[in-house]
């Protein structure tokens, strides 16, 4: 969760659009998973917790969920997202990213510059009112 909180201070810090605010959070968090690789695996299971955790765990990724949204959400309101639901948009995004631990090797042929600089990208791509 030290990931996604340091994404969303990355993105309130960052100077800009909702999009430029969006995908600074995007690229801290990446950052993080590929500087803790493991540590992030937990969000995909978070019912295997302890009761204690699952909770905490929950509220802090509740956060982090929310200030997501009203990244995109003021990416809409500002032009620089295209009109789309704010909240699917956070899921996409979560499942895109999240699921790097499922499928990133450190060994294997991409840096983790090249992924993060790629899913931004594709992001931009997919996001922006620019065309």
């Amino acid at each position: 969760m030290q990931h996604g909180e340091a994404g969303v201070e990355e993105g309130n810090r960052t100077k800009g659009s909702g999009l430029d605010k969006l995908l600074a959070y995007v690229g801290r968090y990446m950052h993080g998973f590929f500087s803790d690789l493991g540590s992030c695996a937990v969000l995909l299971d978070v019912y295997s917790l302890a009761d204690k955790h699952r909770t905490e765990i929950q509220k802090r990724r509740d956060g982090v969920t929310v200030a997501v949204q009203k990244f995109i959400a003021n990416g809409i309101n500002d032009g620089s997202i295209v009109d789309r639901d704010a909240k699917l948009t956070s899921l996409f995004i979560f499942g895109a990213v999240n699921w790097m631990s499922v499928w990133y090797r450190p060994n294997g042929p991409t840096t983790p510059a090249d992924i993060i600089e790629t899913f931004k990208s594709i992001l931009h791509s997919g996001l922006t009112t620019e065309r």
